[in-house]
């Protein structure tokens, strides 16, 4: 019951988080502090769950921070990690 939980309270947020700052996609990750890395239950326009360092790409970016980032062109932002 509580990953379904979970799972609604992804949903809810990455849709009214594209709508709200007019993104084409959008992701939501979780900091897993002890393995120093980040995970995504959803990512708007793909499946299954996404693993990164906490350090890495533009989600890393916005962690070390602490500021959110919204680009308008990912792809090409130095940071984007091809990987995700």
């Amino acid at each position: 019951k509580r990953a379904k939980e979970l799972h609604s309270v992804f949903d809810h947020v990455m849709s009214s988080g594209k709508t709200l700052f007019q993104a084409e996609r959008a992701s939501l990750f979780m900091l897993d502090k002890e393995k120093n890395e980040l995970w995504s239950q959803v990512a708007t326009g793909a499946k299954g769950i996404i693993k990164v360092k906490a350090n890495a790409g533009i989600i890393g970016a916005c962690v070390q921070s602490g500021e959110l980032l919204n680009i308008a062109d990912a792809y090409n932002d130095e940071r984007f990690n091809q990987e995700v």
